[in-house]
């Protein structure tokens, strides 16, 4: 189904509007340094409004990652949400070089990093309830990160680019790698140590590791309560919804999916011109996480 133009009716006015400042505790922004595969990944952090431990997203970016996704982060900051949205190794500034596989490894170690207590103490972070977002390969590699951690509190993806899919699409296609490296060669040029050949090569070689699809039942979890936010872009030539989020979504519910809102919004694959759209659906599934998570959550969207 196309998604309304905005986010159902339980959905917080911190998706596009101010809060008033608390002079007290007042939100902010800062850059901290995680550790991940021997680096210190950079990383920002915005910090929500308020006295006392609050919950944490882990918010990551796409590929190469010119959209940072500024303006969600501040939503769910607003909605009382810390956010720590990470650079990838060899990314933007930080250490190390890019490949598929560290995103996974960086995503894996922000988590990890936020839990810590001399992190949670000194951000104020309440590391029970740690949930994890991102768009296109950030969406990938959130969904990877939840399936493989049954603690983390819930995911989200926004035009989710899936690996296995593309992959598998193209099996029998002779130049399938060298098409695909071509078409990443431009993206990889920011990025620190790689190629769309190199980028292309390791898609390929884990592509049936990398399929969304097999993990639905580590990501809907034992009692298929786990909230999760899985969000397509009907005009996406990147992650076509067709190949990348309609088989997603089929598997997620074929494995007892009870807290699942699946929307499509009409947009282009950065969801350029639906941004207050992007951000109601991800403070209402926040803010129903963080209250609630239960079937007749996900029902109401």
């Amino acid at each position: 189904m196309i998604a309304p133009p905005l986010a159902p009716p339980a959905a917080s006015r911190a998706a596009h509007e101010d809060a008033p400042r608390d002079p007290r505790a007042p939100g902010g922004v800062s850059l901290v340094a995680v550790p991940s595969g021997g680096e210190r990944i950079n990383a920002v952090c915005y910090r929500a409004a308020g006295a006392g431990a609050h919950p944490v997203l882990v918010l990551l970016h796409g590929f190469p990652g010119v959209e940072q996704n500024s303006d969600l982060a501040h939503a769910a900051r607003r909605a009382g949400w810390h956010v720590v949205a990470p650079r990838y190794r060899g990314a933007w500034g930080s250490p190390g070089t890019f490949s598929w596989t560290h995103v996974l490894e960086d995503a894996a170690a922000v988590v990890a990093w936020a839990r810590t207590d001399a992190v949670a103490r000194t951000l104020g972070i309440d590391s029970r309830t740690v949930a994890i977002a991102g768009h296109s390969l950030g969406g990938f590699a959130a969904l990877v990160t939840a399936a493989e951690d049954p603690t983390i509190a819930g995911a989200a993806a926004f035009a989710a680019f899936d690996f296995g899919a593309y992959t598998a699409a193209l099996a029998n296609t002779p130049d399938a790698v060298a098409r695909t490296a071509a078409a990443w060669e431009d993206d990889a040029a920011p990025l620190r140590g790689t190629s769309g050949r190199a980028l292309a090569d390791e898609a390929f070689a884990h592509g049936a590791a990398w399929d969304l699809r097999a993990r639905a039942r580590a990501l809907v979890g034992r009692a298929g309560d786990r909230p999760l936010l899985v969000v397509a872009a009907s005009d996406d030539d990147v992650a076509p919804p067709a190949l990348h989020h309609a088989p997603l979504v089929e598997a997620l519910r074929a494995n007892g999916a009870r807290a699942l809102a699946a929307p499509t919004l009409t947009a282009d694959h950065a969801f350029a011109d639906t941004r207050f759209a992007a951000a109601d659906l991800l403070v209402a599934w926040l803010e129903r996480m963080r209250a609630a998570p239960s079937a007749a959550a996900a029902a109401a969207w």
